[in-house]
């Protein structure tokens, strides 16, 4: 039940929860106990990807009960702020989160050989300030402070002073656009302008900040959106995730865009969708030679492709 009636993108991720639980206590019913703690890590993966979508005032209960008996201390970095974001102790991972990588970039600086990926950890970071907790004030200041560490590099200084900028200019660009799905949209645009090439990292915050407005749209009760409109956020979610791109954190950005396809059949939108989601997926599969697609994926671009030209019966 945990998820139902927070929209379809959470719906989703239950579904995988709810395998991920079953499959833990089939484990455990056949005293298989090492293959049940081989699937906590994906089990918490459904945590972490459906909180950290939406802001939150804080743990549940049923959170602060799990962790009770855990030493955070004794974790590794990954492992510990994993299970904070997935307990919803944001405030505790953002902490985190800055000392941990203030210690790297001077372990760099020094030639110590990194733990965590800077760039993977500043782009959760910003997940956990500007999507969690709304909050564009803290990574500003940090981000600025960080960047004029020794070590920060060349390459990673520039995309972080990029961030900078568009969280300062994030609020003005969508200033007097009272839709959100146009909000996002303006977003999304300033945020290509800056890209020099498809994977540049430099348009991130600008994703960040328009997934939010849209991921804060769907779970409002009174949204009255046509299923153009849905078909539109899930494709503008689609979008933004799949160049955020955090995979541990189970963000699923191809059922977005399938949601997208589903919920508006033969609309510009659905095949903007498939076209998306074709792309990404012959990418992914074979970059070379799409004869070499697993049969399940290439059913499921035909079935789409259909559904996007509405064609399907």
């Amino acid at each position: 039940a945990h998820g139902v009636g927070k929209g379809q993108p959470f719906e989703l991720l239950a579904r995988s929860l709810r395998n991920d639980a079953a499959a833990i206590r089939e484990y455990v019913d056949s005293g298989d106990i090492d293959a049940a703690r081989t699937q906590i890590g994906p089990l918490l993966e459904n945590c972490v990807g459906c909180h950290s979508r939406l802001p939150s005032a804080g743990m549940s209960s049923l959170s602060e009960e799990l962790v009770s008996g855990i030493n955070m201390d004794e974790l590794t970095v990954p492992d510990r702020l994993r299970l904070r974001m997935a307990t919803r102790q944001f405030d505790p991972a953002i902490a985190d989160l800055e000392g941990i990588l203030v210690e790297e970039v001077k372990g760099r600086a020094s030639g110590a050989p990194l733990t965590v990926s800077l760039h993977s950890g500043l782009v959760d970071y910003l997940i956990l300030n500007v999507r969690v907790r709304n909050n564009l004030e803290r990574p500003r200041a940090f981000l600025t402070s960080f960047s004029a560490l020794d070590g920060v590099g060349k390459y990673l200084k520039s995309d972080i002073d990029q961030w900078i900028d568009s969280l300062a200019r994030g609020p003005e660009v969508i200033n007097g656009v009272d839709r959100p799905i146009d909000q996002a949209k303006k977003l999304i645009q300033r945020g290509d302008e800056l890209r020099a090439f498809p994977s540049d990292s430099s348009g991130i915050a600008y994703d960040v900040m328009a997934s939010g407005v849209i991921y804060r749209l769907l779970e409002t009760p009174q949204a009255d959106l046509s299923n153009p409109e849905r078909a539109e956020a899930y494709y503008i979610l689609g979008a933004t995730e799949s160049r955020i791109l955090r995979p541990s954190w189970n963000d699923r950005w191809d059922d977005y865009l399938e949601m997208a396809i589903r919920t508006a059949p033969g609309t510009d939108t659905a095949w903007r969708a498939y076209q998306l989601l074709e792309n990404e997926t012959l990418a992914y599969w074979s970059p070379s030679w799409t004869a070499t697609l697993p049969a399940s994926v290439r059913n499921r671009l035909e079935e789409l492709r259909k559904a996007a030209e509405g064609t399907n019966n």
